[in-house]
């Protein structure tokens, strides 16, 4: 964790929910991403893992033993066919807030403080304009929360804890291959981001760590008008500093490379007909060309291609001459059908296996 990122810690995690150690560094992280009774952590375990130098394996079994303490709430999610965990602090256990907006017996007074906002910290932002307060990123956090999702370790991490949860994000080609994403300047975001929103206040180095980030993570242009999306949604009271967290979040860049991953083709829905070699569609009964059956089998396939090199007016008196078996008897009467159309076909000089082929129907 860098110097200047921080979790909350407050006093009824301890009071309250007798955590302590590891267990509770967790929880507070996991809180800090849902403490709105909303959101949920979407992140990976090896981003906790990193943040806290907890084994990745300490943090799977201690989010565990917390969702089955009932404080964590577990979430399964899928994309692309893959599963991925997400969790959120179980508001029930939340501490209820006063009459004055702030939470009772806590151990950290928050009366009177913005939903999801700090009225100080390690650094001072009190009273500050919108937007401008001083932070270790350089812009104001949406709560007082979490673990900032910039460079932790002067790094994103971007694998998961366990096969539930796999590694997505493609490592960073050798420096002797071209990056998948355009360089951006900071200038080029900056104009990004003023074609989106001219009101967004935002400090002046933004534009240059973000042209860093996008870079190391190989990101393109449209991941800023992706994150303004995502941002809106989340409706944020303070939108300007949540923009600059989520702009930097882990998690978000996952879910704008899973879903920038182009779709996996469908399935050819044309048919080429093994008779004459028409072209058409799968659903198709038969082939609006030559009339073989949906689905046929190999000795229907040998008659349809003998009929095929039949004049016209002879084959149309072959399916109905055929159609006329099937009319004349009983559906479960297969020897006589079959004794009559062993006839049909050498009457018609047709060639066929010794089983029987399979029905052909023409009416």
């Amino acid at each position: 964790m860098k110097d200047n990122n921080y979790i909350l810690i407050q006093g009824w995690m301890v009071n309250r929910l007798n955590l302590s150690g590891n267990e509770l560094m967790v929880y507070a992280v996991i809180y800090g991403f849902s403490q709105d009774e909303e959101s949920k952590y979407e992140g990976s375990g090896r981003y906790i893992s990193d943040s806290l130098r907890i084994s990745r394996r300490a943090v799977t079994s201690i989010l565990d033993n917390l969702v089955k303490k009932g404080f964590l709430k577990k979430y399964d999610r899928f994309e692309r066919n893959l599963k991925f965990c997400d969790y959120q602090a179980d508001p029930e256990f939340f501490p209820k807030k006063d009459n004055n907006g702030g939470m009772e017996n806590s151990s950290i007074g928050r009366k009177n403080l913005p939903k999801g906002g700090m009225e100080d910290s390690s650094i001072g932002r009190k009273n500050l304009p919108k937007g401008m307060e001083d932070s270790s990123i350089g812009g104001m956090e949406d709560s007082a929360n979490h673990i900032t999702n910039s460079y932790i370790n002067n790094k994103t991490t971007t694998t998961s804890d366990s096969p539930e949860s796999p590694d997505l994000t493609a490592k960073p080609p050798p420096e002797n291959k071209k990056p998948a994403a355009e360089v951006l300047s900071p200038e080029k975001i900056k104009q990004a981001i003023l074609a989106i929103d001219r009101t967004l206040l935002l400090k002046t180095d933004f534009y240059s760590r973000a042209a860093a980030f996008m870079s190391l993570n190989y990101l393109d242009v449209k991941y800023i008008a992706w994150l303004y999306k995502q941002v809106e949604l989340r409706n944020p009271g303070n939108f300007d500093g949540f923009f600059f967290t989520l702009f930097f979040a882990e998690n978000m860049v996952e879910k704008y490379k899973i879903q920038k991953q182009p779709e996996e083709p469908p399935p050819p829905l044309e048919f080429k007909c093994p008779v004459c070699g028409a072209v058409h569609d799968l659903d198709d009964e038969s082939c609006p060309s030559c009339g073989l059956p949906q689905n046929p089998l190999p000795d229907t396939v040998l008659i349809y291609k003998q009929l095929r090199n039949f004049p016209p007016e002879k084959r149309n008196e072959y399916f109905r001459r055929e159609s006329d078996i099937f009319s004349s008897c009983a559906s479960t009467d297969f020897l006589k059908i079959k004794e009559k159309r062993v006839s049909l076909y050498k009457e018609f000089g047709i060639k066929v296996n010794d089983e029987e082929p399979s029905v052909s129907y023409h009416p």
